[in-house]
């Protein structure tokens, strides 16, 4: 059979590190496009236990006298651990994304303000630990003749619902919601993961994006929108306020057009 290209999204989080889900373009197969699907929640594991061993070695290090040989042995064992979580990243991101970019021929990746994110005090360790950028930085898929797309930092993905493309706008950090116009339950990372696929599809209109079946009709109301807010002014005038008085009108008995001037007069202030 005919070969169907592979997109893959990927959703980055904090509970999950990855959220990935893969798709047959091949839409022969299935009716519903988002039916033949693969999603796959991929966690960094390990970080916590080491975390509770350096926070007791960073104490012992602190009680130590600077520059004393047990201060050097302590430092020497911080360092080590450092680098043992360093390598665990490290090999988890180098696994996956190799194994991403050789299965997929396209992929969509969300684009986070990492630094922004990490001035919230109450995630930012989270955050840092997670170390996103190292993962985007070994997505070379180029080297495969791949192509990423990297998703607008503004595009919000976990906000729109996948079923019928409406943004909701009183979705806040829940894991679950219910779309306010279709009903239908979405959990934040699948729902995230769906929309970054069909990112191709949707169009940034004064900062809302629309997705393509949809953008006719907003193009009407936007159109209808301005037709009615649109204002005729009157023209600037030397600092004095006039007024536009309606025209009273007389009745015209038998047509007689003689009195046509009579019948209408104009009162201007």
């Amino acid at each position: 059979g005919e070969y169907s290209p592979i997109h893959t999204s990927i959703d980055l989080g904090i509970k999950n590190t990855l959220n990935i889900r893969s798709i047959n373009t091949n839409t022969s197969i299935s009716n519903n496009y988002l039916n033949n699907d693969n999603y796959l929640e991929k966690k960094l594991k390990g970080l916590n236990r080491h975390n509770k061993k350096l926070r007791r070695y960073q104490q012992n290090l602190s009680r130590k006298k600077k520059g004393s040989h047990n201060y050097n042995k302590q430092r020497i064992k911080v360092a080590k651990l450092h680098q043992k979580m360093v390598n665990i990243r490290t090999d988890f991101y180098h696994q996956e994304s190799t194994r991403i970019v050789l299965e997929s021929d396209k992929i969509m990746v969300e684009t986070l303000h990492i630094k922004g994110m990490v001035k919230n005090k109450r995630n930012a360790k989270n955050i840092s630990q997670q170390g996103w950028g190292q993962f985007l930085s070994m997505l070379k898929s180029q080297w495969y003749g791949k192509t990423l797309i990297e998703a607008d930092r503004f595009f919000p993905s976990s906000k729109i619902c996948s079923h019928c493309k409406q943004y909701n706008a009183n979705v806040k950090r829940q894991d679950q919601w219910v779309c306010q116009y279709c009903k239908i339950k979405h959990q934040r990372d699948e729902n995230a993961t769906k929309n970054l696929l069909e990112y191709d599809y949707y169009t940034k209109i004064e900062k809302k994006y629309i997705h393509k079946k949809d953008l006719n009709n907003s193009s009407k109301s936007q159109a209808e929108l301005k037709n009615i807010n649109k204002k005729e002014k009157l023209p600037k005038s030397s600092g004095e306020v006039k007024t536009v008085e309606k025209c009273k009108t007389k009745t015209i008995q038998n047509n007689n057009s003689s009195h046509f001037n009579e019948a209408v007069s104009v009162n201007l202030d």
